[in-house]
């Protein structure tokens, strides 16, 4: 299931359909049912007496694994994206106005950019983004 899930997000891309995508989505949140049980199952297990430790022990785990994730998944963006971007590019045969690589920190120019080099950051975006999101298949489908 995990590897399913991870190899449809992995490839996919701006065009993807949404009915392909739509039932791993599903899949992908139904992971957070069970970190909703589990923040009320845990607590619960233990004595009255150390029921606020539980609880405080759930909430620290879910918040340093929310800020853990949420690094991961950038920095796997930011890493792969100008990559894919100029790979992109080049199989496309095009290149930025005046050279050089895509400001990802400045993306207000994007507009600007004629149609096909526009069209081509965004499919090496997307297939970044897609690249991010694979660690995140893996931890909701555990």
């Amino acid at each position: 299931m995990v590897a399913a899930c991870a190899a449809v997000l992995a490839t996919s891309g701006r065009d993807t359909s949404m009915w392909l995508l739509g039932p791993v989505l599903f899949i992908e949140g139904a992971g957070g049912a069970l970190i909703a049980s589990f923040e009320v199952s845990l607590p619960r297990s233990v004595p009255q007496s150390e029921y606020a430790t539980a609880a405080g022990c759930v909430m620290l785990a879910k918040t340093v694994g929310m800020t853990a994730g949420s690094a991961l998944m950038m920095g796997l963006l930011f890493g792969v994206a100008p990559g894919l971007i100029d790979g992109r590019l080049a199989a496309d045969g095009l290149s930025l106005p005046g050279g050089g690589r895509f400001d990802l920190n400045d993306t207000a120019s994007l507009p600007d950019l004629p149609a096909a080099v526009r069209e081509s950051i965004e499919a090496g975006l997307s297939s970044a983004v897609g690249v991010a999101l694979v660690p995140c298949a893996s931890r909701s489908s555990v």
